[in-house]
């Protein structure tokens, strides 16, 4: 978060580290004048200040008046962010103890203040930062440690602390305030977001060792692999391990595993990066050559994506100058198998991307006793477009829906509205019910494409 806001602008540093200094030398002059401990004082100022700036400082994105509120309170502290927000807060109570004495007022202030850092950020439109509950839950605990690590010491060290506030009545009545004025502002122009999920987190050790054998499955010692990092997958999805290479990045599914994704150096890079295939010495020259490369390959990494299925070959670009795209698909009766392989052959006969699906054939699955044209009716009265409307593409494909595979014809119904607009549905091909397309399935309308998923039109 703090990378973003400073991008591009070295001099944002300098200006809150002077803010912060300046702070420091005036509640340090103040609180020698009221001879109560100037030097942790002015560290608590400095730390007060320091946090307000970086928390506040406008960012170039847009205001968009919601906060996000995560149902899962444990997965700010597997971030790298989260854990940034927590060490942010612990000098407050560190320093806010040492220089007051009141635990129990700090305790409950830094909470009181991460809030309203949230609301603003949300409110303010000037601001444009993200307003997110994780970061409430780990300043407050930051705040916290520092409290109850401050007063373990103090207490060892037989110094006085104070339970209560000087003047807690109006303590009280100004942090009442304060509340009240940020629950008024979150109720009446903040939206609020309930999910559960919002950010990476560290992949646990059972993460990045699956990551590595699947990128040691696809290229060996070739390559070398850094952190890996974990999403959550929503609305029933798998996660998504994203695995960093030191030429490339990847991902895996999680925690099924089945689906493997990578990309090896990006465009412009030379292709001695791309990984080369044991025993093929000659760049091709053609689109045979590819698939004879790319065959090679997968004969020797993913022998289980070629057993029965068909292999398609086709450039990149009019002149093949992104290269060759070869996949492998396997039909049984007519009914395409989940199962998918694809490779992506450079210029220089090195392998550049693979995506590679491991799902072995469903068993059993019920017999297909609904047309093609059966199909699109059904698709047709399904769709919410107008009745100009008209399927752009399907295909039959085995479908796991609600843990059991079955034969389903996948549509793209296609409208002549201005803009063109398109609903993919499911139409099962044994009972003729439809439902919306899995977000994740293959595009019914276009043939294979570079690192996307995909199948030919009307297979």
């Amino acid at each position: 978060m703090f990378s973003a806001v400073f991008r591009g602008h070295p001099y944002i540093p300098v200006i809150i580290a002077a803010l912060s200094l300046a702070s420091a030398v005036a509640t340090f002059l103040y609180a020698r004048g009221k001879n109560v401990r100037p030097w942790p004082y002015a560290a608590f100022g400095f730390s007060l200040t320091a946090v307000a700036c970086l928390t506040l400082w406008p960012s170039r994105g847009g205001h968009l008046a919601q906060c996000t509120v995560n149902r899962d309170l444990a997965e700010p502290f597997l971030t790298e962010q989260g854990l940034l927000n927590l060490a942010m807060f612990v000098p407050i109570g560190v320093f806010g103890v040492l220089a007051t004495r009141q635990p129990l007022a700090v305790a409950l202030g830094a909470p009181l203040l991460s809030v309203t850092i949230e609301v603003l950020q949300a409110s303010v439109p000037f601001i444009a930062r993200g307003c997110d509950s994780g970061d409430l839950v780990t300043n407050t605990t930051g705040a916290l440690v520092g409290v109850l690590v401050t007063c373990l010491a103090l207490v060892a060290a037989h110094a006085p602390v104070h339970p209560m506030a000087y003047r807690a009545a109006v303590t009280w009545r100004s942090a009442g305030s304060v509340a009240v004025a940020n629950g008024i502002i979150l109720v009446a122009f903040v939206h609020m977001a309930v999910v559960d999920s919002t950010s990476l987190q560290f992949a646990t050790p059972d993460k990045s060792a699956a990551a590595e054998r699947a990128v040691h499955n696809a290229f060996g010692d070739h390559y070398r692999t850094g952190a890996a990092q974990y999403m959550k997958g929503t609305q029933g999805m798998p996660g998504v391990v994203f695995i960093t290479l030191d030429r490339g990045s990847a991902t895996l599914s999680w925690p099924d595993q089945r689906d493997f994704q990578v990309s090896l150096a990006p465009d412009g890079v030379d292709g001695a990066a791309f990984f080369p295939v044991p025993g093929v010495a000659n760049t091709p020259r053609n689109t045979q050559d590819a698939e004879t490369i790319a065959t090679t390959y997968a004969t020797n990494r993913y022998a289980w994506g070629l057993t029965g299925s068909q292999a398609h070959a086709e450039p990149v670009g009019p002149n093949a100058e992104g290269g060759w795209f070869v996949s492998w698909r396997r039909t049984r009766d007519g009914v395409l198998m989940p199962m998918r392989l694809d490779v992506l052959v450079d210029r220089t006969g090195r392998i550049r991307e693979v995506h590679a699906i491991h799902i072995d054939d469903p068993q059993n699955l019920p017999p297909t006793t609904i047309s093609r044209q059966q199909a699109v009716t059904a698709a047709l009265a399904a769709s919410p477009h107008t009745p100009d409307a008209h399927v752009a593409g399907m295909v039959l494909l085995a479908v796991e829906r609600h843990g059991h595979w079955a034969p389903t014809w996948l549509t793209a119904v296609q409208s002549t509205n201005s803009p063109p607009q398109a609903t993919r549905l499911y139409v099962d091909a044994t009972t003729g019910k439809t439902e919306p397309a899995d977000p994740s399935a293959p595009n019914p309308t276009t043939t294979a494409t570079t690192g996307t998923l995909t199948t030919t039109p009307n297979q």
